[in-house]
């Protein structure tokens, strides 16, 4: 389809580059006249006679001189160890690369084509093909007899091509397969149908074959046998593609089929075709519909930007894409030029600039480029050549191999702007599902590679990859896809490509857009971790006042920048208010070291003196530094200033609650006072009631000033609650303030006075009950009276106010009083309905006999016999449990006694004494008293150890000398002693001597405890 001025250049699908090495010298003094490649080698024919055997970065290996007139075809075997050579000298020579075993063939007139047959190598008939000026194509082979020539065909004949067992030639007409194998024609393939279509109109730009008035373009045919059996036609004006198919015989063997797959004829001018994976790589020249089309598409643009003042995108492109593109999609083609009259024309003029076309196999163009061939204008159609990187099935392994091995960058090949003209463009769009960050690149399903044959050069083109694509990208300034392929990609883009994609982008955005915003927000992908290129970006930044947006971008680890660099960013955010909170969530972020705390702090109170300094967030900023020097208790007073509510999680933090003293700790309520109160009574062994009461107090008088009696309730009632929460967990704190909470509790929660109360004992109890009778709280009122020792008050209270017959009996059995129980009997008795009541619930508490005694005569007591029955049966109940329990009770204490007396009497169950003689240091003797341990033996009264006195007792080894520091009852020094002189030593030992086993030092009585006798075990 046409290519609009205003559309995007399309991106090619090949790169361009002349083959080096020693090319050029053999193109500076010969003509090269054909092409021939091989796995590793590739040869070159000249006009000269010679074929030049060169490897794939195009230095010459061998020169072989042939030949005494122009090459026309080189053919090489399978196994790359011959290639055919025929010229128009008249001869055909075959050569042995490898043994120099060369066989040379003469003819009457010249050779234009040969093919040798693949399997050169391996079969004694060392067959080839070839055919010339006499119009014959010859089978020659070698026999018995010497060689033979057969014929197969005789006409004229362009090119002549061997795969297999399958030999096709081409003339100007029609192209025939051979089966060697059978020696038979497989079919021949016509270059127009035999029944041609009447209508001229019919045929212009829907691909159908010429009309009957119409001869044959004249050209160059082109044949090639590619991957999976295809074999791939072109004349000037048709492209065939057919394909072999392998049938098994009837009789065994096998034969083959050939089929047309697809077939389209052209408005242009076809030079050859090879595959491009499932479609065509085409090597096409203008024609002079072509050129006329072109001008004319150019002039209307031209016309049409003159008209609209604008300078469309893309114009340069314009003329390929306007010819290429849209005379040649889909062939539509109609109404345009000459063609529009339905004559169809392949006229072409020498010097035009031949083109590389991707189509389809239905005829639709996928991309057009010109290509740059040196020298181009002195050479005309017949001049070029078109030739695949391999023939046949291993034309793709191939290709991929010399990549990988990255012959094209031996070659010099570089960007494509050097090696593309300016109007190389594309027409249609590819498959999108491959496409590259959404640029409309696709990649090739195989790595393709071709070679275009002129005269004096030879250009490779090779399928592009993602590097070639980010280098394009660049030079069509489109920078943001440039740098998105290059960091999905990073095996496929070389290193310096993406350094140059970060070098381009970064000039793009700060020196020709100045769009600094963007150039800070890709800062991270650009940049990564190279510190010189931060701080170089961080100067260019702050030299356009722009630090600001790049700030939250810049790293603080791999890398890390110099310290200058922080502090100026840091200082610019100072500038202008509305980047105060950019700096302290940097400040946050950032970790310590990165920048002088103590140069910043300055910084941020010279800013803060000025106007628009004095916000929310540089009083953070300042309290986060505080902190930053270990500072936190003026960071506590920032908080507390700002109400921030983190000031609680910051005191825990930092533990400054005995900083809390005064207006601070109601500062805290103020803020959260739910929050507040936690803290406080929390901390209360820390920052006590005395420090936290007065700062309160002082709160509840400045509210009462300010906001009258109900702000100053609020404060009270926050004191209440902080005084409930101290004296919860622990009733004996802030002693001195338990009056103040019995007034505050009785005011905001008289339900729990009584807890309180009960469980305080340092308030006094007249202000108490004062305040209980203020308030009217009768139940407060009895348990203080109680309390201060006036019960008879309490129980008329009980009876008086309450009336509660349960509660008083209660009361009195609590204070164990004889006076209560008559009080309460008087005052029951005084009614039947008190009495009944009271027979209810006295249960065993009352004698029965003294209550019936005190009965009124007259007194009538609703069910008197059933109540009567009722405490003489709990009275009884209650006697015959305390009766029990007194007797288990003693029964106890005297087993306890026997049990206490008999381990005191064995305490001290035989006593061992040790007796030292002063004079001598090794006699030591071990006596017992008392009596005997009942494992010795008669006479066993004396334990002798280290030589000492004679006896039966056994050995101890005991460490000499530790017996005293292990003795824990004591010494004790005794007078002379019969037959002993000077003083002895005494260590008393209760029980038995300790066993042989135990002879690690004891230290305490406790040890002792658990030693047994060595003898008996006790």
């Amino acid at each position: 389809m046409p290519v609009s001025g205003r559309a995007r250049l399309q991106e090619p699908q090949l790169k361009y580059n002349s083959l080096g090495g020693d090319v050029s010298a053999i193109t500076s003094t010969e003509a090269v006249t054909c092409l021939c490649l091989s796995d590793k080698i590739l040869a070159l024919g000249t006009e000269t006679g010679n074929v030049h055997v060169l490897d794939y970065s195009g230095h010459e290996v061998r020169c072989l001189k042939l030949h005494q007139g122009r090459v026309n075809d080189l053919s090489f075997d399978k196994a790359e160890e011959h290639i055919a050579s025929c010229s128009n000298d008249c001869t055909v020579v075959v050569i042995n690369l490898y043994t120099e075993e060369k066989q040379q063939f003469t003819y009457k007139k010249p050779i234009r084509t040969i093919a040798v047959d693949p399997r050169y190598s391996l079969r004694r008939t060392k067959e080839y093909v070839a055919a010339g000026d006499d119009s014959v194509v010859a089978l020659s082979t070698q026999g018995w007899l010497g060689r033979s020539d057969y014929k197969l065909y005789e006409g004229h004949v362009q090119l002549v091509r061997w795969a297999g067992a399958l030999v096709a030639w081409a003339t100007d007409r029609f192209v025939t397969v051979y089966d060697t194998n059978t020696h038979a024609q497989l079919r021949t393939i016509t270059r127009y149908p035999p029944a041609r279509q009447t209508s001229s109109a019919a045929g212009a730009g829907t691909g159908a074959p010429p009309a009957p008035a119409a001869a044959p373009v004249k050209g160059r045919a082109s044949l090639l046998f590619g991957e999976n059996s295809r074999m791939y036609i072109s004349w000037p004006d048709c492209i065939k593609v057919a394909r072999i198919i392998s049938v098994d015989g009837a009789v065994g063997g096998t034969t083959h089929k050939v089929e047309v797959t697809s077939e389209f004829y052209t408005d242009y001018f076809v030079l050859g075709v090879s595959p491009f994976g499932e479609d065509l790589a085409v090597l096409t020249y203008p024609t002079l519909s072509e050129l006329a089309a072109r001008e004319q598409a150019a002039a209307e643009e031209q016309a049409q930007a003159e008209h609209s003042e604008i300078v469309p995108e893309g114009t340069h492109a314009a003329s390929l894409g306007a010819s290429s593109g849209g005379a040649h999609a889909a062939g539509n083609t109609a109404g345009r030029g000459v063609e529009a009259k339905g004559a169809r024309t392949h006229a072409v003029e020498p010097g035009q600039q031949p083109q590389l076309r991707i189509l389809s196999t239905s005829n639709l163009q996928l991309a057009a480029d010109e290509l740059p061939i040196a020298g181009y204008g002195s050479c005309s159609h017949t001049d070029y050549l078109l030739v695949p990187s391999l023939p046949a099935t291993t034309e793709a392994a191939t290709s991929s191999k010399l990549l990988k091995r990255g012959w094209w960058a031996s070659l010099g090949g570089g960007g494509l702007g050097e090696a593309l003209s300016a109007a190389a463009a594309s027409d249609a769009a590819g498959n999108g599902d491959a496409e590259a960050a959404g640029s409309g690149f696709k990649a090739a399903d195989i790595e393709s590679m071709y070679f275009i044959v002129s005269p004096r050069s030879i250009l490779v083109s090779c399928t592009r990859d993602m590097n070639d694509h980010v280098l394009w990208l660049l030079d069509q300034q489109r920078f943001d896809e440039a740098l998105q392929v290059a960091e999905a990609d990073r095996v496929g883009v070389q290193a310096e490509t993406y350094e140059q994609v970060v070098q381009c982008y970064s000039d793009e955005l700060l020196l020709h857009r100045k769009d600094w915003a963007k150039a800070a927000k890709l800062s991270r992908r650009l940049l990564k971790d190279s510190a010189r290129q931060w701080e170089l970006w961080v100067a260019l930044f702050a030299q356009a006042s722009q630090l600001p947006k790049l700030a939250p971008h810049i790293p603080t680890e791999r890398p890390r920048l110099h310290e200058k660099a922080y502090e100026t960013v840091l200082c610019s955010l100072l500038v202008d208010q509305s980047d105060h909170g950019t700096l302290l969530g940097l400040v946050r972020t950032w970790p310590n070291g990165l920048y002088s705390v103590t140069a910043l702090q300055d910084a941020v109170a010279a800013r803060m003196a000025r106007p628009g300094g004095d916000d929310e967030h540089m009083w953070r900023l300042l309290s986060l530094l505080y902190v930053r020097q270990g500072r936190p208790e003026l960071c506590l007073a920032v908080l507390l200033q700002l109400r921030a509510p983190d000031v609680f999680d910051f005191v825990e933090k930092h533990a400054l609650i005995a900083e809390l003293s005064g207006a601070r700790a109601s500062a805290l309520l103020d803020i959260d006072e739910e929050a507040a109160l936690k803290l406080l009574t929390r901390a209360a062994d820390q920052l006590p009631p005395s420090a936290v009461v007065p700062a309160i107090q002082a709160a509840m008088r400045d509210a009462e000033r300010s906001g009258g009696p109900a702000a100053s309730e609020v404060w009270r009632k926050r004191l209440y609650r902080y005084l409930a929460g101290v004296l919860s967990a622990d009733a004996s704190a802030a002693i001195e303030y338990h009056e103040l909470q019995v007034q505050l509790t009785a005011d905001f929660a008289p339900g729990k006075l009584m807890e309180f109360l009960a469980a305080s004992q340092y308030y006094p109890l007249e202000g108490a009950l004062t305040i209980c009778q203020q308030r009217g709280l009768v139940a407060e009122q009895v348990y203080i009276l109680g309390r201060m020792g006036n019960s008879r008050q309490a129980l008329h209270i009980i009876i008086e106010k309450l009336g509660d017959v349960p509660q008083a009996i209660d009361f009195v059995r609590s204070q164990c009083d004889e006076e209560l129980w008559d009080y309460l009997i008087t005052w029951a008795l005084g009614s039947s309905e008190t009495t009944g009541s009271l027979m209810d619930h006295a249960g065993g508490s009352i004698n029965p006999l003294l209550l019936l005694r005190r009965l009124p005569r007259g007194l009538e007591v609703p069910r008197l016999r059933d109540r009567i029955r009722t405490i003489i049966g709990d009275f009884r109940t209650q006697t015959s449990l305390h009766e029990g329990c007194n007797a288990i009770l003693h029964s106890d204490c005297m087993h306890l006694m026997q049990k206490l007396y008999a381990e005191a009497r064995m305490c001290l169950r035989c006593c061992y004494v040790e007796l030292r003689d002063a004079r001598s240091a090794g006699a030591v003797q071990w006596r017992r008293s008392m009596r005997r341990c009942r494992g010795a033996g008669a006479g066993a009264q004396v334990w002798a150890r280290d030589g000492g006195a004679a006896g039966a007792a056994p050995q101890l080894p005991l460490p000499q000398g530790r017996a005293g520091c292990l003795a824990p009852a004591g010494q004790v020094q005794l007078g002379s002693a019969p037959g002993v002189v000077g003083a002895l030593s005494v260590r008393v030992w209760p029980g038995h001597p300790p066993r042989v086993e135990r002879l690690a030092p004891l230290h305490a009585w406790s040890d002792w405890r658990h030693l047994t006798c060595g003898e008996c075990g006790e």
